[in-house]
């Protein structure tokens, strides 16, 4: 555990002091790049996060919605990136590679929420909010009557959002599977 906070901190430092030291240029295809980062050459992480940060607001956007935390998130994928770089196996899918480190860092918040849940809880509001079903497809794949699949869903989503308040991102989220469920119908 300590030493996964060490290499944490580690990686936060390697992005902070890439930020000052973007100065010192680095040239190079992904191949270098991923290489560059894994030496430890002081402008690589400057030149993935000017490369890709963008793109990575871009996929965070979609993912969290407009979040006033979205540069923090931003800023925790690169740190996440340059902490498992290593674990990289192919370095010409650098970009969606990071785009996957992206989307499982802003997905765990949704799914470490969700398992807090009751089972039965967990069920109705994963295959309505996280899965998209209609309600009747819910209740369907559920084995419930539609009745029961609504109350199971409310109760579900009452617990759900009570603890995403303190989640402003999931807020947003599931406020847009609400809006979905009127665009949809039952």
């Amino acid at each position: 555990m300590a030493e996964a906070q060490t290499s944490k901190k580690l990686a936060t430092q390697r992005f902070e002091s890439a930020r000052v030291l973007s100065s010192l240029p680095f040239q190079g295809d992904d191949n270098k790049l991923v290489e560059a980062l894994c030496n430890g050459h002081p402008g690589a992480a400057a030149h993935l996060h000017a490369r890709f940060a963008p793109q990575m607001s871009r996929v965070l956007f979609r993912l969290l919605g407009p979040d006033s935390e979205l540069e923090d998130a931003v800023h925790d994928t690169f740190v996440q990136a340059l902490e498992s770089i290593h674990r990289l196996r192919d370095p010409e899918s650098l970009g969606p590679w990071l785009t996957g480190v992206a989307a499982v860092d802003a997905l765990r918040s949704i799914y470490s929420i969700l398992q807090k849940l009751q089972p039965d809880e967990r069920i109705s509001v994963t295959l309505r909010f996280v899965e998209g079903m209609t309600l009747p497809e819910a209740a369907a794949a559920s084995g419930l009557s539609l009745s029961t699949f609504k109350r199971r869903l409310a109760r579900g989503e009452k617990k759900f959002r009570a603890m995403a308040a303190h989640e402003p991102a999931l807020e947003d989220w599931l406020a847009e599977g609400i809006a979905r469920e009127g665009n949809h119908g039952a």
